[in-house]
């Protein structure tokens, strides 16, 4: 996030942890089926799933969307700015009047 200039604010922060979880968990369904893996023999059973937590992930995932996005906008709006000023700086007199 950091390449892309998103700062990581605490908001966006306290969403890693779940969504590591729904990640994992993710994995774990397009590559093993959803089954419980482990080392011993035999059929695998596989795991159940909480409509409660997928309701929890799809919460946590919209919001930190929706975070970084916010972030990536204030970074617009300070890049343009900061345009905006070098413009201004370097345009005549007698055009800034008019601008």
């Amino acid at each position: 996030m950091k390449k892309i200039s998103i700062t990581i604010t605490p908001e966006i922060e306290r969403s890693f942890p779940p969504l590591t979880e729904y990640i994992k968990r993710r994995h774990n369904i397009v590559h093993n089926a959803d089954r419980e893996i482990e080392v011993k023999k035999g059929h695998h059973k596989i795991k159940s799933i909480n409509y409660d937590k997928v309701i929890k992930w799809q919460k946590i995932l919209d919001q930190f969307v929706y975070n970084v996005n916010m972030q990536f906008k204030i970074n617009q709006i300070l890049f343009y700015t900061q345009k905006m000023k070098k413009i201004f700086q370097t345009t005549p007199n007698y055009l800034q009047s008019i601008l």
